[in-house]
């Protein structure tokens, strides 16, 4: 018979890697949302070549949010789960807010970033995904500079500030 305290630690460590595995899962969900009701989005699926096995995924979300809804909620969700990442970046300008979420577990990195126009009722919103396997260095570098033209600017100097791209 196990005994309580075994069965309270064991209770303890599902739930750590269930918050780690959800940490981002706000922001996922919405993704899936816009997704699901035909908002443009860009994808890029990278493999590696000997094993066909997903080293990288990137999803590109470009829109106009209809009375702010879509923007206010995935900020909310970029606030919500900003202190299980660990990096978290955010720049305030006048005309346009930018944040970017960095999460870690095991080998997977999943990057978040978000741009979203300020005072407009019907905010522009661009929403970058990219989640990776493995080490981040080379092929994230590869990744970015075949989709320099699709990432925005300010996604590509938060990655290049923030992450060890040489790892």
């Amino acid at each position: 018979m196990i005994s309580r305290l075994r069965m309270i630690g064991m209770a303890v460590l599902l739930m750590a890697g269930s918050c780690a595995l959800m940490a981002q899962e706000k922001i996922d969900r919405i993704a899936d949302e816009l997704e699901a009701q035909g908002v443009d989005v860009s994808k890029v699926v990278n493999r590696d070549p000997k094993t066909r096995k997903v080293v990288s995924v990137i999803r590109s979300f470009e829109f106009r949010s209809k009375n702010g809804t879509y923007a206010k909620r995935l900020l909310k969700a970029f606030d919500e789960e900003a202190p299980n990442a660990v990096t978290e970046t955010s720049d305030l300008e006048d005309d346009e807010e930018e944040r970017t979420l960095i999460f870690k577990k095991g080998d997977k990195t999943m990057i978040y970033s978000i741009e979203v126009e300020r005072n407009k009722p019907n905010p522009e919103v661009e929403l970058n995904i990219i989640i990776k396997s493995g080490k981040v260095g080379a092929v994230i570098n590869g990744l970015l500079d075949s989709l320099s033209e699709m990432l925005p600017d300010s996604m590509l100097l938060n990655l290049d500030r923030h992450l060890d791209l040489n790892d």
